[in-house]
């Protein structure tokens, strides 16, 4: 743009790049560092999901430990296995506890009744209503390989599992489900 008959331009504007077009090679080269970064970070994310049954009990401790808010946990088969230890664990997280399992046999009543801020109901369908074991705290979500009671039952042994960080728009729709289930639950 030139103003009263400069020679000079007052200013210039470029429409797209001054520097020439990437030549084939420099394409080639961006496209296979992109390539390695995203299968280098996805890597890195599937090595912290798995972990050996111990490792996800301290996972779980740390992964809860700045989330404020009560835990709900979906898991047909909460405290099958090992029901002492898991309600000592569930105990230890030192927040209010809301759960839904497949049933609450007569003999795992007792010991839920006395521990201090969980409370555990009766799926409404049963173990027919869910296969999935969830847990969440606020908008986080997690989706758990196996329940409580088989992974402190396993903790010594390697047996492996899988851990999984659920979108927000996930944890907050089996939130809702999760709140419909309780509504509809027996105790």
């Amino acid at each position: 743009m030139y103003v009263d008959g400069s020679s000079e331009p007052f200013s210039t504007a470029v429409v797209g790049d001054r520097r020439p077009p990437p030549a084939p090679h420099e394409r080639d080269s961006a496209i296979t560092a992109a390539h390695r970064v995203e299968h280098e970070a996805r890597t890195a994310a599937a090595r912290r999901r798995i972990s050996t049954s111990g490792e996800l009990k301290d996972y779980l401790r740390w992964r809860f430990s700045a989330r404020a808010g009560e835990l709900l946990i979906l898991d047909p088969y909460l405290i099958d296995q090992d029901r002492p230890a898991a309600v000592s664990f569930l105990t230890a997280l030192d927040r209010r506890v809301r759960a839904l399992a497949r049933s609450i046999p007569a003999a795992d009543r007792a010991p839920l009744q006395k521990a201090p801020g969980i409370e555990v109901r009766a799926l409404p369908g049963g173990s027919g209503d869910l296969h999935d074991r969830i847990w969440l705290v606020g908008e986080c979500g997690l989706q758990v390989g196996t329940s409580v009671g088989n992974f402190l039952a396993s903790a010594r042994g390697s047996r492996m599992t899988t851990v999984t960080e659920l979108p927000a728009a996930d944890a907050a729709e089996w939130r809702e489900q999760f709140e419909r289930w309780w509504q509809a639950s027996s105790v």
